[in-house]
């Protein structure tokens, strides 16, 4: 493998997995719940900027 190759490889390992199933979305492997809106700007091969908007219960935001 050259070493381009390589350093592709090395980059892709530090990167979450965005997929699909039966309308749900999962980030490696857990499902995403709460997802109000999704946008992926895809790049070459595989990669691609997300931004995920989401609807959440935050505990704990205001305790100093």
């Amino acid at each position: 493998m050259n070493k381009l190759k390589v350093i592709e490889a090395e980059k892709l390992q530090n990167l979450n997995i965005i997929s699909f199933k039966d309308k749900k979305i999962f980030l490696d492997n857990t499902e995403i719940k709460g997802v109000t809106d999704i946008e992926i700007k895809k790049h070459a091969d595989d990669i691609a900027d997300v931004i995920l908007k989401i609807k959440s219960s935050i505990k704990d935001l205001d305790d100093d």
